[in-house]
């Protein structure tokens, strides 16, 4: 098993050849706490700045003699003395005990010596130095599967930030007339079952998605060399869906419960110089979608559903229809209560290779 590397820095300032404070007889002991189950080196080096010709430099110098217990609990490093101006480094490798999932010291340790003072040592007492502590967190964090429907009941695993989770599938439970879709975190992040997840240093916790689109398909002739124009820009998943209500306030798009692709015009602000789109007028629920704003006029807006308060039907519109870019990859990735998708014969799909997740 691998060890942990501890260091407790001591620094005691002096020049060399001068009468300077010392601490004669050295002695510092390390123990091992629950956490580590033994020590399995130490090492022990002197930094001293010295000065040659008015150059200056730093001497390593080994220190002390070290001594481990036979049971490997504790250490001990002993010397005859440390001048000021010498900073200390001791290495102690532990092995942790991968039994334990606390957090805390890894190890103690307590320093003494006689407090000397010139070059004849005349001792001024006693001396005790403080060293920082060398702690590690290994409790271990959780992450919870909820159902996300009306039966009760959640999946927990447990690991240590970091390592990976494997996600589960939800076969344990249903939802009548739909489909498990995966798991969403609260930051709206999906993945998938049997996905790996890495343990947030807080834990997690993510619900169930589930879905059920009803698709109305109505196809007309299509030219696959005359692509109608209108070109919707390459979805970004990670912000297609997600739109700010008047307030401010962000729309999850777990509340979108229906798609509708329409023949549509808008009015909108475009700046030629930035690119940038805004006040789509009539449509305060709304964001541009279109691949250039010179000439693809294509927008996706909001608005209220009759049949349920707080969800909202979403439309896809252009003059003339919409022409999707290569990919509609994760299109209605989020939208886990979408239930209809009307396509109106308005989404002409000739240039798309990829439709993997579309709904």
């Amino acid at each position: 098993m691998p060890g942990k590397k501890f260091f407790s820095p001591i620094c005691i300032p002096s020049p060399i050849g001068t009468a300077s404070d010392s601490v004669k007889d050295f002695r510092i002991t390390f123990d091992l706490t629950g956490l580590a189950s033994e020590i399995t080196g130490v090492d022990a080096q002197v930094k001293w700045e010295v000065s040659s010709n008015g150059t200056a430099k730093t001497v390593n110098l080994d220190f002390g003699t070290i001594v481990i217990a036979g049971d490997g609990r504790s250490a001990t490093v002993t010397a005859g003395k440390l001048y000021d101006h010498q900073t200390l480094r001791i290495t102690v490798r532990t092995a942790l005990n991968t039994k334990l999932n606390e957090a805390g010291p890894v190890l103690t340790a307590s320093a003494a010596g006689a407090h000397c003072v010139g070059f004849s040592d005349e001792i001024k007492g006693g001396k005790t130095l403080s060293f920082p502590s060398a702690e590690i967190d290994r409790v271990l964090r959780k992450m919870t599967f909820q159902s996300g429907t009306a039966e009760a009941g959640a999946i927990e695993k447990t690991a240590l930030p970091g390592e990976l989770v494997l996600a589960p599938d939800a076969s344990q439970w249903s939802r009548p007339g739909s489909s498990f879709g995966g798991w969403v975190d609260a930051n709206s992040r999906h993945y998938k079952a049997n996905q790996l997840i890495a343990m947030p240093e807080d834990g997690a916790v993510l619900t169930a998605t589930w879905g059920h689109a009803e698709l109305e398909l109505r196809l007309g002739d299509v030219e696959l060399s005359e692509a109608k124009g209108n070109w919707m820009a390459v979805i970004n998943s990670s912000r297609f869906g997600q739109f700010e209500n008047a307030d401010g306030k962000m729309i999850n798009s777990n509340n979108i419960v229906s798609v509708t692709f329409k023949n549509q015009s808008f009015k909108y602000e475009y700046d030629s110089d930035t690119g940038a789109v805004k006040g789509i007028v009539g449509y305060p629920i709304a964001q541009y979608i279109g691949a250039d704003p010179a000439k693809d006029m294509v927008v996706a807006y909001l608005e209220p559903t009759a049949e349920e308060d707080g969800k909202y039907d979403m439309t896809i519109a252009g003059p003339g229809g919409v022409t999707a870019s290569w990919t509609l990859q994760n299109l209605s990735v989020g939208m886990a209560n979408l239930r209809s998708v009307r396509f109106n014969g308005c989404l002409d799909t000739s240039a798309v290779t990829n439709m993997v997740g579309m709904f």
